[in-house]
């Protein structure tokens, strides 16, 4: 009898171990043996389970690298680098990936104005953007209720709360030139060579070919197809399923 319970409770405590594994360090660990269909569904979990963490996106392109899926790689890298903009490991497989595409495409040029604007935003989060802004917000508007609490203090705080009402007015900015960036989102073709037209129906001449892996901002879209434009400004259909966006 007792010993039966033992069993019992030893099946119970393994399969709530079970059931508590964490599918990120079980995803790890069959990655580093190789196991690159188990590594694969167990950061897809992670994902799901804990949300879509800059490192969960990273290794699921490293997996999609390793199996020979150029497309997918990219699609994860890009979706990684949207949460951790500034991680040097994903930059750097980015980078990597692109030498073994056919369609090696050049960031497009961006207006003089806008383009150290987008440099800065691009290398913060939206979330580390907003606490930011929320931050010196606060700050201005602390000063500002101590001007008019304590007497005298107005002229001082005046010329103290500049500086976090520029970096307010910065801040909001960025998070305006982001959100444009984000409006327009990318596109990565996962299949493995896909054409685009003139318009959107297979019945329009074809304009050029794009091939697995390339990428291009999202401009239109009807139910079936997305309209690309890519750097240079060449615009093109293409059928939605032919990829996913960032």
């Amino acid at each position: 009898m007792i010993r039966t319970l033992v069993l019992v409770l030893a099946a119970v405590t393994l399969s709530c171990a079970v059931s508590w594994a964490d599918p990120f360090a079980e995803g790890t660990a069959a990655y580093a043996k190789g196991d690159l269909k188990t590594a694969g569904a167990a950061f897809e979990r992670s994902i799901k389970e804990q949300g879509p963490t800059a490192a969960a996106l990273y290794n699921l392109g490293n997996v999609a690298f390793k199996s020979g899926d150029k497309g997918r790689a990219r699609l994860m890298y890009e979706r990684a680098l949207r949460v951790d903009p500034r991680d040097p490991d994903i930059a750097w497989n980015l980078s990597v990936l692109s030498r073994y595409l056919e369609d090696t495409v050049e960031p497009t040029p961006a207006n003089v104005f806008l383009w150290p604007l987008r440099r800065v935003a691009g290398l913060l989060s939206g979330s580390e953007l907003r606490s930011i802004f929320g931050g010196t917000l606060a700050l201005w508007v602390l000063a500002a209720l101590i001007s008019a609490v304590v007497p005298g203090s107005s002229r001082m705080l005046a010329r103290a709360s500049i500086l976090p009402l520029a970096l307010c007015a910065l801040t909001g900015t960025l998070i305006a030139v982001r959100w444009t960036e984000l409006t327009a989102p990318v596109y990565v073709v996962l299949r493995p060579e896909v054409e685009a037209r003139y318009g959107p129906s297979k019945r329009e001449n074809k304009a050029f070919t794009l091939h697995e892996g390339a990428a291009a901002r999202v401009v239109d879209r009807t139910e079936e197809w997305v309209y690309l434009e890519l750097p240079g400004g060449r615009l093109g259909w293409v059928p939605k399923d032919s990829g996913e966006t960032v």
